[in-house]
């Protein structure tokens, strides 16, 4: 393995996945790199605009690698025609709707369409979160059985909020209902007054996408919940035929 290269590649993940960027102090810190080393790094990928320092010398992602990124999901007629029925949901229950898959035990957020609101909706297109913590995370997990979470999360849970799961018993407990109800659900579990609810998308029966509905917790009541559900049973019968209808188009998780 090529350290350099390692060196820049781990730098954009840990870029990626942090809204308020990183120190020098906190990227050395967490790349176990010494900062006389890390600086010449940051300084090129500075100056080709794959990075960038905000007004509190925190380093973000920038612009290059937003874009290089991008035409990862760009480049697929199949998730374009996806990307359409996303569309479509949001515009039916007037709220953000998310497309994702499971990547190393988080969501990885592959569509996204969003409306205006007040609440500050974190997850963004190309972010990634642990699973655990999210509805569309819950679905995506729902096939998975009591040693395969275990070895999935060997360190255990992380806590994004006072209401995320923190142990095995109540992650497979929710599971469960999800594998018997077809749904999951999430609330203020990992973003602050954001309430979601998500469906398993499948393939053979199995599990190999999953969307969601994210929505501020004022506005979610039964009355939502409802239309929500049958707006997703929809969604997902339309995602299933096209992912059905063209197999090879499929690269983001494996179909067996």
């Amino acid at each position: 393995m090529h350290r350099s290269t390692y060196r820049v590649l781990k730098i954009l993940e840990l870029l990626a996945n942090s809204l308020e960027g990183l120190s020098l102090t906190n990227l050395s810190n967490k790349l176990d790199i010494p900062k006389g080393s890390l600086h010449p790094i940051l300084k090129t990928m500075l100056s080709e605009n794959f990075i960038r320092l905000d007004e509190n010398d925190n380093y973000k992602i920038g612009q290059q690698a937003y874009h290089v990124g991008f035409s990862y999901t760009q480049d697929s007629d199949l998730l374009h025609e996806i990307d359409l029925v996303i569309k479509e949901l949001s515009s039916t229950v007037n709220q953000t709707v998310y497309f994702s898959v499971l990547s190393s035990g988080d969501t990885l957020y592959l569509l996204k369409q969003s409306v205006p609101t007040p609440i500050q909706i974190i997850a963004k297109q190309g972010f990634t979160f642990p699973a655990y913590s999210t509805a569309i995370g819950k679905s995506l997990l729902s096939d998975y059985s009591m040693e395969e979470l275990k070895r999935l999360y060997p360190d255990g849970f992380i806590k994004l909020s006072e209401y995320t799961i923190d142990n095995f018993e109540e992650l497979y407990k929710q599971l469960k209902q999800v594998r018997e109800t077809g749904f999951s659900y999430e609330k203020e579990e990992s973003n602050k007054d954001v309430q979601c609810v998500a469906i398993p998308i499948k393939y053979n029966n199995k599990v190999i996408a999953a969307i969601s509905i994210a929505t501020p917790i004022f506005y979610y009541n039964d009355q939502f919940e409802d239309k929500a559900k049958e707006a997703l049973l929809k969604a997902k019968s339309k995602i299933e035929f096209l992912i059905s209808e063209d197999l090879d188009g499929w690269t983001y998780s494996a179909l067996v």
